[in-house]
C-alpha cells in the first residue's frame, strides 16, 4: 500500500508540510492544510502529488507556468491562507530578533501589480534566455507575459536583453544564469 500523507502546515518556501510514520518532515509541492496526497517520495520531497483528498483552499492558477518558473510560491491557494501565511512569516520573522508587536492584516497584492522581480538571465549561443529561474534547477523558463508582475516589466525584457548580451561575456562562462533584480519605484 502507498503511504498517504496528510498536510497540516505550509513552509516558508511555499510548499505543505506533512509528516512520514516516523514524523520525519515531507514537503508537498502546492500542498495546503487539508490535503491528503500520496506520491513518489524523494528526498523528502513530494514533487508531484496525487490527491487522495484536496483542501478546499485550492484555486487554479492564473499562470500557465505556475509551478514551474520559480517565480511565485502561491497562486495556488486561497486569498485569506495565502493572507495568513504571509502574516506568519513576518511574526516568525519579527519573533527570531525578538521584536514584540502586534502585526495586523498584511495588504495582498493583486494580479500585475508586483514591482519587484528577480530574472534569470543566461547567454547562450542560441540568443539571452531572460526569464524565471526554475525551482531547484539553473533551468530559466522563458516566459511572454507574467500575470502577477507590472506589465512594465514585462515591457522592460527587451531592454534587459540587450543589456546581457553587452555585460554577460564579459562575466565569462556560462554556469550558473545570472541575476537581475528589477523594481519598479516613483523616483
Amino acid at each position: 500500500m502507498t503511504e498517504q500523507y496528510r498536510v497540516t502546515a505550509i513552509s516558508p518556501a511555499g510548499e505543505g508540510i506533512a509528516h512520514d510514520d516516523q514524523g520525519k518532515r515531507v514537503l508537498v509541492k502546492a500542498g495546503l492544510p487539508g490535503d491528503v496526497v500520496t506520491g513518489l517520495l524523494l528526498d523528502g520531497v513530494i514533487e508531484t502529488p496525487e490527491y487522495v483528498a484536496k483542501s478546499p483552499d485550492h484555486l487554479e492558477p492564473a499562470c500557465r507556468d505556475y509551478g514551474t518558473c520559480g517565480g511565485c510560491n502561491f497562486q495556488h491557494a486561497e486569498a485569506h491562507l495565502y493572507a495568513e501565511w504571509k502574516r506568519g512569516l513576518l511574526i516568525h520573522a519579527l519573533s527570531a530578533r525578538d521584536i514584540k508587536t502586534d502585526v495586523g492584516q498584511l495588504p495582498l497584492c493583486q494580479p500585475a501589480s508586483r514591482r519587484r522581480a528577480s530574472f534569470s538571465i543566461r547567454h547562450m549561443q542560441s540568443g539571452v534566455e531572460l526569464g524565471f529561474q526554475k525551482v531547484r534547477s539553473h533551468e530559466i523558463i522563458v516566459f511572454e507575459d507574467c500575470k502577477v508582475i507590472l506589465p512594465v516589466l514585462n515591457k522592460a525584457r527587451g531592454a534587459m536583453r540587450a543589456l546581457a548580451k553587452a555585460a554577460l561575456p564579459l562575466m565569462g562562462g556560462d554556469a550558473k544564469p545570472a541575476s537581475a533584480l528589477i523594481t519598479v519605484t516613483k523616483t
